[in-house]
């Protein structure tokens, strides 16, 4: 009667934070924990099956399902490509961690995967200085990295404008995505670099969601037709309604595969593990641009790993 009373509680538990979690901050935050439910759903289920009777087998395997069921619901990965003749660009984003002084190890890695474009978060003036330096970039963006909220993008293609979105917004945490205008080949590639709110608090999850709002908006707002990426860090798991939500209004698509995503985020204080994280960093692409691989980079003294998705742009 015990495992029986613990499954079902598991199960309404679990069906309530899915059911609130578009309008209730601490239902939502439950998608942090998504891949740690899924597993505690597999604990349910095989303690159904170490007890008699057929009622724990059955309520254990409705434990299983309920957990299941976000993992039926993320977003849409993009195509794969088709074609040798298409084009081709690497992207990296990564949040380098406003506490890692050292940018070695980080140099190394883009050194070895040798990106044509490389969003960054959370940098500092010796970050920016020392990448520069060590790997000189024909394009990059502003030197004013306070002014894009710590953000910084480099390129070996034309970066052709940038502007921050929306800066009239109030309610987002004082952070707002930067628009940028590239030129890849013989085409025109929008870049939005985004790092929104943490959600901490009930207001910090406010403001996230506002980001979200101000960035769907401005995807919404181009041309139809144009290529766009949204990279950064989202700190909105692939199991957010409000990840889905932002992607299925943007018409974009995921990088990561919707069924096993790999974790990017994860803690320092205990053991910096990275396959206990959770997948908040994210490259989001219009439909127009196909990918031919996603994969996340080594750890660099950052709590985020690097993520590096292979973009295609279709030959006509």
């Amino acid at each position: 009667m015990a495992v029986l009373s613990l499954q079902i509680g598991f199960t309404v538990l679990n069906v309530g934070l899915i059911l609130l979690a578009p309008s209730l901050w601490q239902a939502d935050l439950a998608s942090f924990f998504r891949m740690h439910l899924l597993f505690a759903g597999l604990g349910a289920l095989m303690l159904g099956f170490m007890v008699h009777g057929i009622g724990p087998k059955l309520a254990g395997a409705i434990a299983l399902s309920s957990v299941v069921v976000p993992f039926l619901w993320t977003p849409a990965t993009a195509l794969p490509t088709s074609s040798d003749t298409d084009l081709r660009f690497r992207i990296v984003s990564a949040n380098v961690y406003v506490d890692n002084s050292d940018p070695t190890a980080f140099i190394e890695f883009l050194g070895k995967e040798k990106p044509t474009l490389v969003v960054l978060q959370e940098m500092t003036d010796r970050w920016q200085d020392t990448i520069s330096a060590a790997l000189p970039w024909p394009y990059q963006s502003t030197m004013d990295i306070r002014s894009r909220d710590d953000m910084k993008v480099f390129s070996r293609f034309p970066i052709l404008s940038e502007q921050v979105v929306s800066p009239e917004s109030g309610d987002t945490g004082g952070r707002h995505p930067v628009r940028f205008d590239l030129a890849i080949g013989n085409s025109r590639v929008v870049l939005f670099a985004v790092h929104t709110q943490t959600p901490r608090t009930e207001e910090m999850w406010r403001e996230r969601n506002a980001y979200l709002r101000d960035l769907i908006a401005a995807v919404r707002a181009e041309a139809q037709g144009t290529r766009i990426v949204v990279a950064g860090d989202w700190n909105t798991p692939i199991w957010s309604p409000f990840f889905s939500r932002a992607l299925d209004d943007g018409d974009l698509r995921t990088t990561q595969s919707r069924w096993w995503p790999l974790p990017t985020r994860f803690s320092l204080r205990f053991g910096s593990i990275p396959e206990l994280g959770i997948p908040i960093d994210h490259i989001a692409v219009s439909p127009n641009i196909r990918l031919a691989g996603f994969s996340t980079g080594p750890q660099f003294g950052s709590n985020h790993l690097p993520v590096i998705a292979d973009l295609v742009i279709p030959a006509p």
